[in-house]
Protein backbone atom coordinates (compact mmCIF):
# COMPACT_ATOMS: atom_id res chain seq x y z
CA UNK A 1 0.00 0.00 0.00
CA UNK A 2 1.36 3.54 -0.52
CA UNK A 3 2.15 5.47 2.10
CA UNK A 4 0.24 8.98 2.72
CA UNK A 5 0.99 12.27 3.85
CA UNK A 6 0.56 13.18 7.48
CA UNK A 7 -2.30 15.06 6.78
CA UNK A 8 -4.58 12.16 5.61
CA UNK A 9 -6.02 9.89 3.07
CA UNK A 10 -4.67 12.26 0.27
CA UNK A 11 -1.96 11.96 -2.47
CA UNK A 12 1.30 9.64 -2.11
CA UNK A 13 4.30 10.94 -0.39
CA UNK A 14 6.09 10.15 -3.94
CA UNK A 15 3.28 11.69 -6.05
CA UNK A 16 4.18 15.44 -3.99
CA UNK A 17 8.01 14.75 -4.53
CA UNK A 18 7.20 14.75 -8.29
CA UNK A 19 5.04 17.91 -7.77
CA UNK A 20 7.70 19.56 -6.74
CA UNK A 21 10.61 18.27 -8.92
CA UNK A 22 8.88 18.95 -11.74
CA UNK A 23 7.64 22.06 -10.49
CA UNK A 24 10.26 23.58 -8.70
CA UNK A 25 12.90 23.19 -12.17
CA UNK A 26 10.64 25.25 -14.22
CA UNK A 27 9.95 27.86 -12.06
CA UNK A 28 13.68 28.33 -11.80
CA UNK A 29 14.07 27.84 -15.38
CA UNK A 30 11.23 30.51 -16.30
CA UNK A 31 12.34 32.90 -13.57
CA UNK A 32 15.91 32.73 -14.97
CA UNK A 33 14.61 33.46 -18.60
CA UNK A 34 12.35 36.16 -17.92
CA UNK A 35 15.04 38.06 -15.62
CA UNK A 36 16.39 38.79 -19.05
CA UNK A 37 13.86 40.36 -20.79
CA UNK A 38 12.25 42.05 -17.93
CA UNK A 39 15.72 43.94 -17.54
CA UNK A 40 16.13 44.23 -21.41
CA UNK A 41 16.27 48.28 -21.30
CA UNK A 42 19.57 48.02 -18.54
CA UNK A 43 21.11 44.73 -20.47
CA UNK A 44 20.82 47.12 -23.66
CA UNK A 45 22.94 49.39 -21.78
CA UNK A 46 25.16 47.28 -20.11
CA UNK A 47 25.83 44.71 -22.99
CA UNK A 48 24.27 46.80 -26.25
CA UNK A 49 25.13 50.80 -25.64
CA UNK A 50 24.21 52.72 -28.72
CA UNK A 51 23.15 56.38 -28.80
CA UNK A 52 19.70 54.89 -31.06
CA UNK A 53 17.73 53.55 -28.10
CA UNK A 54 15.74 51.77 -30.03
CA UNK A 55 18.39 50.17 -31.84
CA UNK A 56 20.00 48.87 -28.58
CA UNK A 57 16.50 47.13 -27.61
CA UNK A 58 16.24 45.22 -30.90
CA UNK A 59 19.50 43.86 -30.33
CA UNK A 60 18.71 43.06 -26.84
CA UNK A 61 15.51 41.25 -27.97
CA UNK A 62 17.46 40.08 -30.65
CA UNK A 63 20.07 37.98 -28.57
CA UNK A 64 17.08 37.10 -26.26
CA UNK A 65 15.27 35.39 -29.66
CA UNK A 66 18.62 33.75 -30.08
CA UNK A 67 17.92 31.44 -27.01
CA UNK A 68 14.87 30.42 -29.15
CA UNK A 69 17.13 29.44 -32.31
CA UNK A 70 18.38 26.42 -30.46
CA UNK A 71 15.17 25.41 -29.04
CA UNK A 72 14.12 22.86 -32.07
CA UNK A 73 17.39 21.11 -32.19
CA UNK A 74 17.21 20.88 -28.71
CA UNK A 75 13.89 20.18 -28.31
CA UNK A 76 14.59 16.94 -30.65
CA UNK A 77 17.68 15.96 -28.74
CA UNK A 78 16.73 16.21 -25.09
CA UNK A 79 12.90 15.17 -26.09
CA UNK A 80 14.57 11.87 -27.41
CA UNK A 81 17.08 11.97 -24.95
CA UNK A 82 13.99 11.67 -22.03
CA UNK A 83 12.23 9.31 -23.90
CA UNK A 84 15.17 6.78 -23.69
CA UNK A 85 16.64 7.29 -20.70
CA UNK A 86 13.89 8.49 -18.85
CA UNK A 87 12.29 11.92 -17.64
CA UNK A 88 14.46 12.22 -14.47
CA UNK A 89 17.44 12.12 -16.61
CA UNK A 90 15.95 14.62 -18.80
CA UNK A 91 15.06 17.10 -15.95
CA UNK A 92 18.54 16.92 -13.94
CA UNK A 93 20.37 17.78 -17.58
CA UNK A 94 18.19 20.63 -18.20
CA UNK A 95 18.81 22.14 -14.93
CA UNK A 96 22.31 22.21 -15.15
CA UNK A 97 22.32 23.65 -18.62
CA UNK A 98 20.08 26.77 -17.23
CA UNK A 99 22.70 27.18 -14.22
CA UNK A 100 25.53 27.50 -16.70
CA UNK A 101 23.63 29.80 -18.67
CA UNK A 102 22.59 31.73 -16.00
CA UNK A 103 25.76 32.29 -14.23
CA UNK A 104 28.17 33.40 -17.63
CA UNK A 105 25.07 36.30 -17.70
CA UNK A 106 25.49 37.34 -14.28
CA UNK A 107 29.20 37.44 -13.87
CA UNK A 108 29.81 38.72 -17.79
CA UNK A 109 32.37 41.77 -17.97
CA UNK A 110 30.34 45.07 -19.30
CA UNK A 111 31.33 46.05 -23.07
CA UNK A 112 32.90 49.34 -21.73
CA UNK A 113 35.02 46.20 -20.19
CA UNK A 114 35.93 43.73 -22.78
CA UNK A 115 34.13 45.39 -26.09
CA UNK A 116 32.28 42.93 -28.61
CA UNK A 117 33.51 39.91 -26.30
CA UNK A 118 30.59 40.89 -23.63
CA UNK A 119 27.81 40.66 -26.03
CA UNK A 120 29.38 37.38 -27.19
CA UNK A 121 29.09 36.00 -23.60
CA UNK A 122 25.78 36.98 -23.60
CA UNK A 123 24.63 35.21 -27.03
CA UNK A 124 26.23 31.99 -25.69
CA UNK A 125 24.50 32.07 -22.59
CA UNK A 126 21.17 32.14 -24.13
CA UNK A 127 21.91 29.53 -26.18
CA UNK A 128 22.61 27.76 -22.99
CA UNK A 129 19.68 28.46 -21.08
CA UNK A 130 17.69 28.11 -24.92
CA UNK A 131 19.03 24.45 -25.10
CA UNK A 132 17.89 23.69 -21.25
CA UNK A 133 14.90 24.86 -21.56
CA UNK A 134 13.88 23.30 -24.98
CA UNK A 135 14.07 19.95 -22.79
CA UNK A 136 12.38 21.44 -19.79
CA UNK A 137 8.72 21.26 -21.15
CA UNK A 138 8.24 18.00 -22.90
CA UNK A 139 9.88 16.14 -19.71
CA UNK A 140 8.14 17.87 -16.98
CA UNK A 141 4.77 17.21 -18.77
CA UNK A 142 5.26 13.50 -19.35
CA UNK A 143 6.71 13.07 -15.64
CA UNK A 144 3.68 14.68 -13.94
CA UNK A 145 0.75 13.02 -16.23
CA UNK A 146 2.49 9.58 -15.78
CA UNK A 147 2.94 10.07 -12.21
CA UNK A 148 -0.36 10.89 -11.18
CA UNK A 149 -3.04 9.31 -9.87
CA UNK A 150 -6.22 8.07 -11.91
CA UNK A 151 -8.74 10.55 -12.19
CA UNK A 152 -6.16 13.24 -11.57
CA UNK A 153 -3.78 13.58 -14.82
CA UNK A 154 -5.04 17.15 -15.77
CA UNK A 155 -4.50 18.43 -12.36
CA UNK A 156 -0.94 17.04 -12.11
CA UNK A 157 -0.34 18.69 -15.58
CA UNK A 158 -1.50 22.16 -14.17
CA UNK A 159 0.79 22.21 -12.37
CA UNK A 160 3.48 23.12 -15.25
CA UNK A 161 1.71 25.97 -15.89
CA UNK A 162 1.06 26.68 -12.60
CA UNK A 163 5.04 26.96 -11.57
CA UNK A 164 5.54 28.75 -14.89
CA UNK A 165 3.55 31.30 -12.80
CA UNK A 166 5.52 31.03 -9.65
CA UNK A 167 8.55 31.41 -11.69
CA UNK A 168 6.98 34.73 -13.07
CA UNK A 169 5.88 36.24 -9.59
CA UNK A 170 9.09 35.67 -8.27
CA UNK A 171 10.92 37.23 -11.34
CA UNK A 172 8.55 40.30 -10.97
CA UNK A 173 9.19 40.38 -6.96
CA UNK A 174 13.02 40.57 -7.62
CA UNK A 175 12.36 43.27 -10.45
CA UNK A 176 10.01 45.09 -8.57
CA UNK A 177 12.12 45.54 -5.45
CA UNK A 178 15.25 46.06 -7.44
CA UNK A 179 13.56 48.97 -9.57
CA UNK A 180 12.04 50.42 -6.22
CA UNK A 181 15.27 50.44 -4.10
CA UNK A 182 18.07 50.77 -6.30
CA UNK A 183 18.50 53.82 -8.73
CA UNK A 184 19.25 53.51 -12.55
CA UNK A 185 22.83 54.11 -11.91
CA UNK A 186 22.77 51.21 -9.15
CA UNK A 187 20.91 49.60 -11.30
CA UNK A 188 23.50 49.89 -14.31
CA UNK A 189 26.51 48.65 -12.56
CA UNK A 190 25.19 46.03 -10.34
CA UNK A 191 21.79 45.80 -9.78
CA UNK A 192 20.44 43.71 -12.83
CA UNK A 193 23.13 40.92 -11.71
CA UNK A 194 21.15 40.44 -8.44
CA UNK A 195 18.23 38.55 -9.94
CA UNK A 196 20.82 36.13 -11.84
CA UNK A 197 22.84 35.30 -9.17
CA UNK A 198 19.60 34.23 -7.01
CA UNK A 199 18.69 32.08 -9.83
CA UNK A 200 22.35 30.62 -9.74
CA UNK A 201 22.18 29.60 -6.06
CA UNK A 202 18.69 28.27 -6.78
CA UNK A 203 20.02 25.75 -9.43
CA UNK A 204 22.00 23.13 -6.83
CA UNK A 205 18.11 22.66 -5.17
CA UNK A 206 16.24 22.20 -8.59
CA UNK A 207 19.06 19.20 -8.83
CA UNK A 208 18.58 17.40 -5.67
CA UNK A 209 15.13 17.47 -5.49
CA UNK A 210 14.91 16.07 -8.84
CA UNK A 211 17.24 13.55 -8.54
CA UNK A 212 15.36 11.74 -6.11
CA UNK A 213 12.02 11.50 -7.80
CA UNK A 214 10.76 7.86 -9.17
CA UNK A 215 10.64 7.32 -13.28
CA UNK A 216 7.36 6.33 -14.47
CA UNK A 217 8.89 5.07 -17.85
CA UNK A 218 9.79 1.55 -18.59
CA UNK A 219 13.34 2.02 -19.32
CA UNK A 220 13.83 -1.70 -20.60
CA UNK A 221 10.96 -0.99 -23.04
CA UNK A 222 11.80 2.66 -24.23
CA UNK A 223 15.49 1.59 -25.10
CA UNK A 224 14.52 -1.43 -27.52
CA UNK A 225 13.45 1.46 -30.02
CA UNK A 226 15.64 2.76 -32.82
CA UNK A 227 16.16 6.33 -33.20
CA UNK A 228 14.99 6.34 -36.84
CA UNK A 229 11.43 4.33 -35.17
CA UNK A 230 11.27 7.42 -32.99
CA UNK A 231 11.79 10.17 -36.20
CA UNK A 232 9.06 7.97 -37.50
CA UNK A 233 6.69 8.50 -34.47
CA UNK A 234 7.36 11.43 -33.93
CA UNK A 235 7.20 13.61 -37.83
CA UNK A 236 5.11 10.66 -39.44
CA UNK A 237 2.85 9.21 -37.39
CA UNK A 238 2.08 11.64 -34.96
CA UNK A 239 2.49 14.40 -37.61
CA UNK A 240 -1.10 15.91 -37.60
CA UNK A 241 -0.94 15.88 -33.83
CA UNK A 242 2.50 17.93 -33.64
CA UNK A 243 1.53 20.46 -36.57
CA UNK A 244 -2.22 20.97 -34.25
CA UNK A 245 -0.23 21.19 -30.95
CA UNK A 246 1.84 23.88 -32.46
CA UNK A 247 -1.30 25.83 -33.66
CA UNK A 248 -2.69 25.79 -30.24
CA UNK A 249 0.47 26.97 -28.46
CA UNK A 250 0.74 30.01 -30.36
CA UNK A 251 -1.83 32.38 -28.92
CA UNK A 252 -0.24 30.86 -25.42
CA UNK A 253 2.78 32.24 -26.39
CA UNK A 254 2.73 35.25 -28.42
CA UNK A 255 0.23 36.40 -25.55
CA UNK A 256 2.75 35.12 -22.42
CA UNK A 257 5.79 37.12 -23.93
CA UNK A 258 4.12 40.15 -24.65
CA UNK A 259 2.12 40.41 -21.69
CA UNK A 260 4.95 39.17 -19.51
CA UNK A 261 7.87 39.64 -20.91
CA UNK A 262 7.62 42.72 -23.19
CA UNK A 263 5.44 44.45 -21.26
CA UNK A 264 8.24 46.19 -18.46
CA UNK A 265 10.27 47.89 -21.72
CA UNK A 266 6.46 48.64 -23.13
CA UNK A 267 5.38 50.49 -20.15
CA UNK A 268 8.69 52.03 -19.53
CA UNK A 269 9.62 53.27 -23.24
CA UNK A 270 6.30 53.51 -24.67
CA UNK A 271 3.81 54.24 -21.77
CA UNK A 272 6.28 56.71 -19.41
CA UNK A 273 5.24 55.03 -16.61
CA UNK A 274 8.29 54.38 -13.83
CA UNK A 275 10.14 50.68 -14.02
CA UNK A 276 8.30 49.58 -10.91
CA UNK A 277 4.97 49.86 -12.42
CA UNK A 278 4.80 46.38 -14.82
CA UNK A 279 7.16 44.41 -11.97
CA UNK A 280 4.10 45.34 -9.29
CA UNK A 281 1.57 44.22 -11.81
CA UNK A 282 2.59 41.09 -12.61
CA UNK A 283 3.38 39.87 -9.23
CA UNK A 284 -0.41 40.74 -8.82
CA UNK A 285 -1.46 39.18 -11.32
CA UNK A 286 0.48 36.39 -10.95
CA UNK A 287 -0.65 35.41 -7.76
CA UNK A 288 -4.29 35.56 -8.80
CA UNK A 289 -3.16 33.49 -12.24
CA UNK A 290 -1.24 31.01 -10.40
CA UNK A 291 -4.55 29.76 -8.62
CA UNK A 292 -6.13 29.01 -12.04
CA UNK A 293 -4.22 26.95 -13.18
CA UNK A 294 -4.87 23.77 -10.85
CA UNK A 295 -8.58 24.57 -10.71
CA UNK A 296 -8.58 24.52 -14.37
CA UNK A 297 -6.83 20.88 -14.17
CA UNK A 298 -9.71 19.57 -11.55
CA UNK A 299 -12.29 20.68 -13.88
CA UNK A 300 -11.02 18.64 -16.73
CA UNK A 301 -10.33 15.98 -14.42
CA UNK A 302 -14.86 16.02 -13.63
CA UNK A 303 -15.31 15.69 -17.24
CA UNK A 304 -15.89 19.25 -18.22
CA UNK A 305 -14.95 20.08 -22.15
CA UNK A 306 -11.26 21.09 -22.23
CA UNK A 307 -11.66 22.06 -25.71
CA UNK A 308 -14.68 24.56 -24.86
CA UNK A 309 -13.20 26.19 -21.97
CA UNK A 310 -10.23 26.32 -24.94
CA UNK A 311 -11.88 28.39 -27.27
CA UNK A 312 -13.93 30.35 -24.61
CA UNK A 313 -11.02 31.82 -23.10
CA UNK A 314 -9.64 32.43 -26.92
CA UNK A 315 -12.21 33.91 -27.85
CA UNK A 316 -11.74 36.40 -24.80
CA UNK A 317 -8.17 37.38 -25.03
CA UNK A 318 -9.06 37.64 -28.93
CA UNK A 319 -11.50 40.14 -28.43
CA UNK A 320 -10.14 42.02 -25.42
CA UNK A 321 -6.49 42.86 -26.25
CA UNK A 322 -7.15 45.68 -28.82
CA UNK A 323 -9.97 47.61 -27.17
CA UNK A 324 -7.63 46.99 -23.74
CA UNK A 325 -4.20 48.27 -25.41
CA UNK A 326 -6.02 50.96 -27.06
CA UNK A 327 -7.44 52.24 -23.67
CA UNK A 328 -4.37 51.63 -21.87
CA UNK A 329 -1.92 53.97 -24.76
CA UNK A 330 -4.74 56.44 -24.44
CA UNK A 331 -4.32 56.45 -20.78
CA UNK A 332 -1.57 54.83 -19.30
CA UNK A 333 -1.40 54.75 -16.06
CA UNK A 334 -0.52 51.68 -13.01
CA UNK A 335 -4.21 50.70 -11.55
CA UNK A 336 -5.09 50.48 -15.70
CA UNK A 337 -2.14 48.46 -16.66
CA UNK A 338 -2.92 46.03 -13.65
CA UNK A 339 -6.38 46.20 -15.33
CA UNK A 340 -5.22 45.12 -18.88
CA UNK A 341 -2.54 42.28 -17.12
CA UNK A 342 -5.40 40.75 -14.75
CA UNK A 343 -8.03 40.59 -17.75
CA UNK A 344 -5.70 39.39 -20.19
CA UNK A 345 -3.83 37.27 -17.81
CA UNK A 346 -6.84 35.38 -16.58
CA UNK A 347 -7.66 33.65 -19.43
CA UNK A 348 -4.45 33.13 -20.75
CA UNK A 349 -3.50 30.91 -17.53
CA UNK A 350 -6.88 28.88 -18.08
CA UNK A 351 -6.33 28.19 -21.72
CA UNK A 352 -2.25 27.49 -21.11
CA UNK A 353 -3.14 24.86 -18.73
CA UNK A 354 -5.75 23.56 -21.43
CA UNK A 355 -2.26 23.38 -23.68
CA UNK A 356 -0.53 21.00 -21.42
CA UNK A 357 -3.16 19.10 -20.85
CA UNK A 358 -4.70 18.96 -24.57
CA UNK A 359 -0.71 18.17 -25.80
CA UNK A 360 -0.21 15.58 -23.04
CA UNK A 361 -2.57 13.04 -24.73
CA UNK A 362 -2.14 14.25 -27.98
CA UNK A 363 1.26 11.79 -28.00
CA UNK A 364 1.63 8.25 -26.91
CA UNK A 365 3.65 7.54 -23.68
CA UNK A 366 6.63 6.16 -25.87
CA UNK A 367 6.94 9.43 -27.75
CA UNK A 368 5.63 11.88 -25.30
CA UNK A 369 8.68 13.81 -24.37
CA UNK A 370 9.73 14.39 -27.44
CA UNK A 371 6.76 15.00 -29.27
CA UNK A 372 5.80 17.43 -26.53
CA UNK A 373 8.92 19.34 -26.59
CA UNK A 374 9.11 19.61 -29.88
CA UNK A 375 5.57 21.00 -30.72
CA UNK A 376 5.95 23.46 -28.07
CA UNK A 377 9.42 24.68 -28.83
CA UNK A 378 8.98 24.94 -32.97
CA UNK A 379 5.56 26.83 -31.36
CA UNK A 380 8.23 29.06 -29.05
CA UNK A 381 10.54 30.30 -32.18
CA UNK A 382 7.56 30.67 -34.73
CA UNK A 383 5.55 32.74 -32.54
CA UNK A 384 6.69 33.44 -28.97
CA UNK A 385 11.15 34.17 -28.58
CA UNK A 386 10.72 36.66 -31.61
CA UNK A 387 7.15 38.49 -30.62
CA UNK A 388 9.08 41.61 -28.64
CA UNK A 389 11.62 42.22 -31.26
CA UNK A 390 8.20 42.12 -33.62
CA UNK A 391 6.71 44.52 -31.12
CA UNK A 392 9.60 46.83 -30.94
CA UNK A 393 10.33 46.83 -34.78
CA UNK A 394 6.72 47.40 -36.18
CA UNK A 395 5.67 50.07 -32.69
CA UNK A 396 9.02 51.90 -34.46
CA UNK A 397 8.08 51.78 -37.95
CA UNK A 398 4.34 52.49 -38.16
CA UNK A 399 4.14 54.65 -34.83
CA UNK A 400 1.32 52.71 -33.87
CA UNK A 401 1.97 51.77 -29.52
CA UNK A 402 -1.25 49.29 -30.23
CA UNK A 403 0.32 46.87 -33.11
CA UNK A 404 1.17 43.90 -30.37
CA UNK A 405 -2.40 43.32 -29.98
CA UNK A 406 -3.29 42.43 -33.77
CA UNK A 407 0.20 40.04 -33.72
CA UNK A 408 -2.13 38.52 -30.24
CA UNK A 409 -5.12 38.77 -32.81
CA UNK A 410 -3.31 37.21 -35.87
CA UNK A 411 -2.08 33.89 -33.18
CA UNK A 412 -5.60 33.79 -31.80
CA UNK A 413 -6.97 32.70 -35.53
CA UNK A 414 -4.18 30.40 -35.81
CA UNK A 415 -4.49 28.36 -32.48
CA UNK A 416 -8.88 28.56 -33.19
CA UNK A 417 -8.32 26.44 -36.38
CA UNK A 418 -5.55 24.26 -34.63
CA UNK A 419 -7.90 23.58 -32.04
CA UNK A 420 -10.46 22.00 -34.44
CA UNK A 421 -8.16 20.14 -35.99
CA UNK A 422 -6.86 18.12 -33.14
CA UNK A 423 -10.47 18.06 -31.64
CA UNK A 424 -11.23 16.38 -34.84
CA UNK A 425 -8.12 14.28 -34.46
CA UNK A 426 -8.99 13.28 -31.04
CA UNK A 427 -12.72 12.04 -32.11
CA UNK A 428 -11.92 9.92 -35.56
CA UNK A 429 -8.27 8.54 -35.06
CA UNK A 430 -8.26 5.72 -32.20
CA UNK A 431 -5.52 5.55 -29.39
CA UNK A 432 -2.70 4.13 -29.07
CA UNK A 433 -1.40 1.95 -26.49
CA UNK A 434 2.40 2.05 -25.29
CA UNK A 435 3.69 -0.56 -27.84
CA UNK A 436 2.19 1.09 -30.69
CA UNK A 437 -0.78 -0.86 -32.02
CA UNK A 438 -4.14 0.56 -32.41
CA UNK A 439 -6.45 0.56 -29.94
CA UNK A 440 -9.95 1.32 -30.53
CA UNK A 441 -11.60 3.37 -28.20
CA UNK A 442 -15.11 5.42 -28.04
CA UNK A 443 -15.35 8.69 -29.79
CA UNK A 444 -14.77 10.60 -26.47
CA UNK A 445 -11.95 9.22 -25.50
CA UNK A 446 -8.53 11.05 -25.72
CA UNK A 447 -6.17 10.05 -28.59
CA UNK A 448 -3.77 9.18 -25.82
CA UNK A 449 -4.86 9.03 -21.74
CA UNK A 450 -1.58 7.13 -20.69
Amino acid sequence: MQSQPAGGPGLPKKAYRVLLAATFGNALETFDGLMYGFLAVIVAQVFFPRTDQTASLLLTFGVFGIGFVIRPVGSIVLGFYGDYYGRRAALTLTIWLMVVGTAMIAFAPSYQTVGLFSPAIVIVARLLQGLGHSGEYGAAVALLTESAPPGKRAFFASFQMCSTWVGITLAGAVGYFGAKHLNSAQLVDWGWRVPFVIGLLLGPVGYYVRKYVDEPLNLELASSQSLGERFRDVFIVNLPQLLSTMGICSVGLSTYYLIFNYMPTFAVKELGLPLDAPFLCTIIAGVIITVFAPITGRLIDIRKSPYLLYSTSLVIIAGAVLPLFRWLVAQPSLINLLIVVVVLGVPLAVMNTLIVVLASRAFPQRSRAAGLGVSWNFASVLFGGFAPLLATYTISITGDKTSPAYYMIGTAVIALISAYYLHRIAVEHAPSDETGRSVKAPASVPISSN
